[in-house]
């Protein structure tokens, strides 16, 4: 019974995804085992036949032993379950690079990064982990994933915004009026950002 015996001394199964390490509860998925049939076995060893054979098999287990293999069988609904669990801890939306806004101190537009999206392919995991269960290999099993790069990256959007142009002037001999309306008119329009498309409109 040495894998049976190997996973319930564990107590878990280890998951491996990204360098992370993820545990996955046996106790909570095994639903039952075929204990008392090998019991029964057992018990009849140098009981059934005639003497002469009762006796001989009675000796070949005491000098060679007798090897008896228990198998478990498993909750399939419980083992989704827990597996549904670990997939909450990895699952991930894509995001692509954004603007956070302008900064205050150099008005220099700030950018969010992307994230790469992660969807555990739980079906796939499943079987994995049935295989694992069969063997005495208990080594980590790997979590397979279907990974979503975001359509374009960090460098690629600030790219997209670089200065194209700029042009200063000077006010100072306005008069007071004029001085009034330039600095409410560039009050209103400081820090807007312009994207790719969209029309831009002071009266609007």
């Amino acid at each position: 019974m040495p894998a049976v015996e190997a996973i319930h001394n564990a107590g878990n199964l280890q998951l491996s995804y990204g360098g992370n390490l993820y545990t996955l509860n046996i106790s909570n998925v095994i639903a039952s085992n075929d204990l008392d049939s090998v019991l029964a076995a057992a018990f009849k060893i140098g009981k059934t036949g005639d003497l002469v054979s009762m006796r001989e098999e009675l000796e070949d287990a005491k000098t060679n032993g007798k090897a008896f293999s228990l198998t478990a069988n498993y909750d399939l609904m419980r083992l989704k379950q827990s597996v549904a669990n670990v997939a909450e801890q990895i699952d991930r939306e894509m995001q692509n690079p954004g603007i956070l806004g302008i900064s205050e101190e150099d008005n220099s537009i700030q950018f969010s990064e992307g994230v790469i999206g992660v969807k555990v392919q739980q079906d796939q995991l499943v079987e994995k982990l049935m295989q694992a269960l069969s063997s005495t290999q208990l080594t980590p099993v790997e979590i397979p994933v279907i990974e979503t790069p975001p359509s374009m990256t960090g460098e690629e959007m600030r790219s997209l915004y670089q200065l194209r142009g700029s042009a200063t002037t000077n006010f100072r001999s306005s008069n007071s009026n004029r001085k009034y309306n330039i600095r409410k008119g560039a009050g209103m329009v400081n820090g807007t950002v312009v994207r790719p498309g969209e029309v831009f409109s002071m009266n609007g």
